[in-house]
């Protein structure tokens, strides 16, 4: 079930009223869990059995990691082996065991391969860092284990962010949860109704007008001209950012309506004048996540300047298998990582008293090239991708297929208003547009916006992560 679908409209509007309908808090708090999980089974009621099997380790490992402290590692360890072995079978099974088999057979070994049909829960990345941030926190004595089963299981199914965030840490929402929720008190409707209305323009009017595009160049790039290609790298570039980052709004927006506060996700990551800056405006709730949880534990920069840049190089090798279960996106955390490794030392304060259009243009087209291995099938896919844009392969003269031009201009008009709501801090002034006039704008805004949704629903693109 899609944010952008008429019937969830309809499935949050009978969640909100009923919401704040009942009085006692605990009810609220029972109700959202309900609703929580009939969303996420409503992908696929199996699901619900994982999801659930993850809030029962963590329940008993932070109480036990509480209550024991001698024993506090082994059940920190409990924690960390019963979330990531599930993660990892899921997730990275059928990688390993095909990797290991190609290997074999490159060296001369005959293989019969054992892969199982293993469907990947939506959002298990993202929900196996959240409670893996419960137990973690409690176990670091940041946090106090939750009173109440029902609680823990509200913080990991939370309906708004559960399948592609923000990540959200037990210490952030937890304390949300034992304070009442107050409806004059908790809720800036006009600010979570412009984040929601800003994410579904992004997700419904940008993102899936370009998939059918983009779809239709990356499944042949043989097939196109090398400036279709160009087009459809830039036009991806574009989709990414506003399908991910309109998701987050939107997750935003609902669960600002329902009184609770989540963390924001994107910071205008197209600004950005180095790779260091640009993760610290991308996916934020990741980067800090890997940073407070891998990177400091590491050692951070504490030590020698090598080992600092060692630990930067495994915090995006990581990341780069956090996003997929591919050699591509090994490759995009590796070359993310040399990016960060690069830019710790001298070149880093070269671009600090550079121009603010050299980081840029250095950014934006260095993330453009990286954003092919994002979307490539596969290596080969990528290969054939990156030899179109640079003219080698087929004969660019012989391609039979072509996109127009003007889905550039598409692209740039995006980075134009991108830029204008960077400047203008649309959002932040939203709060403070008298309510009769936002009620006004709000409903032209509605009206301007509907005909352009797609017909057809095209699904988030980090629900696969």
């Amino acid at each position: 079930m899609l944010f952008v679908e008429l019937r969830f409209f309809f499935l949050f509007a009978l969640a909100f009223c009923v919401y704040w309908a009942l009085r006692r808090d605990r009810q609220r708090k029972l109700w959202l869990l309900a609703i929580s999980y009939f969303v996420y089974g409503s992908w696929d009621w199996r699901y619900l059995l994982l999801i659930f099997a993850s809030t029962v380790i963590d329940w008993f490992a932070g109480q036990g990691a509480a209550r024991s402290k001698p024993h506090r590692k082994a059940w920190l360890l409990v924690s960390l082996i019963g979330n990531l072995g599930m993660l990892g079978f899921f997730k990275y099974y059928n990688f390993f065991v095909d990797s290991g088999s190609e290997l074999l057979r490159w060296l001369g070994f005959s293989v019969d391969d054992h892969t199982l049909s293993i469907i990947l829960p939506v959002g298990i990345s993202f929900y196996t860092f959240q409670t893996l941030s419960y137990t973690i926190d409690i176990y670091r004595g940041k946090l106090e284990p939750s009173e109440r089963f029902s609680d823990l299981a509200l913080f990991v199914a939370f309906f708004p962010q559960l399948v592609a965030g923000p990540i959200v840490r037990a210490v952030q929402f937890m304390p949300q949860l034992t304070e009442k929720r107050s409806f004059l008190r908790h809720v800036d409707v006009q600010t979570s109704l412009a984040i929601f209305f800003f994410g579904f323009v992004k997700k419904s009017v940008v993102s899936d007008q370009f998939s059918p595009i983009i779809d239709q160049v990356f499944s042949d790039a043989g097939a196109h001209t090398t400036l279709s290609v160009w087009i459809a790298t830039l036009l991806f570039d574009v989709q990414v950012y506003c399908d991910f980052s309109g998701y987050s709004d939107m997750a935003i927006g609902l669960a600002g309506l329902l009184g609770y506060k989540l963390p924001r996700n994107f910071l205008f990551p197209y600004f950005a004048r180095s790779f260091t800056n640009f993760w610290q405006r991308w996916h934020m709730t990741l980067g800090t996540w890997f940073m407070d949880y891998v990177y400091f534990p590491l050692g951070g920069s504490r030590g020698s300047l090598n080992r600092t840049r060692l630990n930067l190089f495994l915090i995006f090798l990581i990341s780069g298998l956090w996003h997929g279960a591919a050699w591509t996106f090994v490759i995009f955390g590796v070359a993310h990582g040399l990016f960060a490794v690069f830019e710790r030392g001298k070149f880093q304060a070269w671009l600090s008293r550079a121009p603010a259009r050299v980081g840029f243009v250095y950014v934006n087209v260095m993330w453009l090239h990286t954003m092919t291995l994002f979307r490539a099938d596969d290596l080969a896919a990528c290969g054939q991708l990156f030899g179109r844009m640079y003219g080698f392969g087929a004969d660019t003269a012989g391609a039979s297929q072509s996109i127009s031009s003007l889905w550039a201009l598409a692209a740039l008009a995006f980075f134009v208003v991108h830029a204008v709501m960077y400047k203008a801090d649309v959002l932040e002034r939203s709060a403070k547009v008298p309510p009769a006039l936002f009620a006004v704008l709000f409903g032209v805004g509605w009206a301007l916006v509907l005909p352009w949704v797609a017909g057809e629903y095209t699904p988030f693109i980090y629900f696969q992560f």
